[in-house]
C-alpha cells in the first residue's frame, strides 16, 4: 500500500512517474483483500495522467469467495484474461511442477 499512497497523494503524485502495476499483491487473508480492493473501487483517487495496473487471479477471488465478498464486478474491468487454453504466452514452452 505504500506505493499506492505515494501513486495517489497530492504531495507525492507530481513527482511519480504516474503508472503502477502490482501483481497479485493480495495474497493474504481474507479479510485483508476484502477490504483492499474495496479500497481501490471505492476510496483510491486516480486521475486521468495516471494509470494502475492490478493482475488478480479470478479463480483465487471465487475460490475464497472473496469477490461476493467484496460485492466486487469485474465486468467492465477486465482487459485480459488468459488460461492454460487461451495462453499470453504463444509457442512452446513448458511448466515445470
Amino acid at each position: 500500500m505504500y506505493d499506492l499512497a505515494l501513486f495517489t497523494n497530492e504531495g507525492t503524485k507530481k513527482r511519480h512517474p504516474g503508472f503502477l502495476v502490482h501483481d497479485n499483491i493480495f495474497d493474504a487473508g481474507k479479510d485483508t483483500q476484502v477490504k483492499s480492493i474495496e479500497y481501490l473501487i471505492n476510496q483510491a483517487k486516480f486521475d486521468d495522467t495516471q494509470q494502475y495496473i492490478l493482475t488478480l487471479n479470478s479463480d483465487r477471488l471465487e475460490e475464497d469467495g472473496i469477490a461476493s465478498h467484496a460485492n466486487l464486478k469485474l465486468a467492465g474491468f477486465e482487459k485480459a484474461f488468459f488460461t492454460k487454453e487461451n495462453q499470453f504466452l504463444k509457442g512452446q514452452y513448458s511448466e515445470e511442477k
